[in-house]
């Protein structure tokens, strides 16, 4: 049963976009195969106080022309083969903070300390310059990471090594160049140079790490278009509701078939407005990050789900 909350209050029309990249990354590990490939969703917004960039983002609690500090979270991928992808769960979003110094406008220096699930540290210090024209934009970076003896030890010596704490050197390029209108071709490419005792490591076959993805994605702002009217305002939205073992096509077709243990869940998801129209065309876009709680029963038990999708809506009254 969802019950939702409208806000009216206007709401300017900020940077955003959505979109998907193939990834492709060498796997520095001893073991059959080379490379290892994904399917990573992109989101980007630049908002007042929240930003996503890709696989990451934040959220600036203080902001000045030459400093920002905030809250920061990626998704940090562990490149291993796909057969053990699911038995490890390497891949995960670390949280952390973060502070800049911007120090042109072209030009910041940051330093953030990352933590995973676990508790495992690392922290990087990143400068990062970019550069950018008439439908695209370009920035260069490079990273020294420092990485706790319980990170490097797990991600890099598989626990089965202890490695101890080190620094590695991360570069890389990253942008996106316009193709029609709101529709871009994102893509990254970047190299890990690991440090002397990580490559000594029985485990690892190669110095060097390399890392990319391209993709394509549509943003809501251009520099050749004015900015268009933008949906009414933002909404909260609560629902509660009972586990089916139907898929989609039979959801659809109303052949619902209820989860006999009865498993519940409940979320909250709020609606954030981006945009009032794409291609010239009436469609509202708004950001919707929730939180789905996961009720425990005789089967499971309870947990809790973060979404960060975005939803389109057509109007069917034109404006």
């Amino acid at each position: 049963m969802p019950f939702a909350v409208l806000a009216n209050e206007p709401i300017q029309e900020e940077n955003w976009g959505v979109g998907i990249g193939i990834r492709s990354a060498s796997m520095p590990f001893k073991t059959n195969g080379n490379t290892v490939n994904d399917v990573v969703p992109l989101l980007f917004y630049q908002g007042d106080n929240v930003y996503l960039e890709g696989a990451s983002g934040g959220i600036h609690f203080y902001q000045s022309d030459t400093f920002s500090l905030g809250f920061t979270a990626g998704l940090r991928f562990f490149d291993i083969p796909r057969y053990a992808q699911n038995t490890i769960q390497g891949s995960q979003i670390d949280v952390g903070g973060r502070v800049t110094w911007h120090y042109s406008p072209k030009l910041d220096f940051s330093l953030d300390l990352m933590s995973d699930n676990d508790g495992r540290i690392y922290s990087n210090l990143t400068t990062d310059y970019r550069i950018d024209g008439e439908g695209w934009d370009v920035s260069l970076y490079a990273t020294l990471r420092a990485k706790s003896a319980r990170f490097n030890d797990t991600y890099y010596g598989l626990q089965m090594e202890d490695i101890g704490s080190a620094i590695d050197t991360q570069f890389g390029v990253k942008g996106r160049t316009q193709i029609y209108r709101n529709l871009y071709a994102v893509g990254h490419l970047g190299a890990t140079v690991f440090d002397h005792d990580t490559y000594s490591s029985q485990v690892i076959d190669s110095h060097t790490q390399f890392e990319g993805y391209l993709g394509f994605a549509m943003f809501g702002s251009s520099p050749a278009n004015s900015a268009p009217q933008l949906p009414e305002g933002s909404y909260f939205r609560l629902a509660s509701g009972i586990a089916t073992q139907s898929g989609p096509t039979e959801i659809i077709r109303l052949k619902n078939d209820t989860d006999p243990d009865r498993n519940q869940l409940t979320s909250v998801f709020y609606g954030h407005p981006l945009a009032g129209s794409v291609f010239g065309w009436p469609l509202d876009f708004y950001l919707t990050p929730g939180y789905v709680y996961h009720h425990s029963s005789d089967v499971q038990v309870h947990l809790m789900s973060t979404f960060s999708p975005l939803k389109l809506i057509t109007p069917l009254i034109g404006r």
